[in-house]
């Protein structure tokens, strides 16, 4: 299995409100987005190209930056936060069901976003033999997720029950 590795960096800003420590406040980091894809030699494109680069930028492109990128991460009941920032014109991501935004939620999030990219948006998720994300919160500290093609495929499968 040849594996793809795509790099990307945004910035965002978020808090952890359940932290001990200076996290809990307001503040903002360059995150860093290592995804790393593998499909078996037996699906590549006619063209030798197992999946071709410029997918996995518009895959950067339009879900990373789209949401994450200059926004301000907040679990959803954050109310304090929502209420200082809602309709004021900033760019918020509100996460679903009280998720914090964490380095392991961020990678979790990143990798069913590209399964999901990769299946409806490219008809290639049949074809993912594994999928990894690295998240890298500022510089030196990440959390990584990786799935092999069984767990990819009960996740393509549970988005239709």
């Amino acid at each position: 299995m040849i594996k793809l590795r795509k790099e990307h960096t945004f910035d965002y800003a978020h808090r952890l409100r359940y932290h001990g420590g200076a996290c809990r406040n307001i503040h903002g980091h360059t995150g860093r987005v290592i995804l790393t894809v593998g499909v078996s030699d037996d699906t590549r494109e006619r063209s030798g190209v197992t999946i071709d680069f410029k997918h996995l930028s518009r895959f950067m492109r339009e879900r990373i930056d789209a949401y994450f990128d200059h926004a301000m991460l907040v679990a959803h009941g954050d109310d304090k936060v929502l209420k200082l920032l809602k309709g004021d014109a900033f760019k918020l991501y509100e996460l679903p069901g009280g998720e914090e935004p964490t380095a392991e939620w961020m990678a979790t999030e990143i990798l069913e976003w590209f399964i999901d990219f990769a299946d409806v948006v490219l008809g290639r998720g049949d074809d993912l033999g594994m999928v990894g994300v690295e998240f890298f919160e500022g510089v030196g500290s990440s959390a990584y997720i990786e799935v092999e093609r069984t767990e990819i495929k009960n996740f393509l499968d549970r988005r239709f029950e």
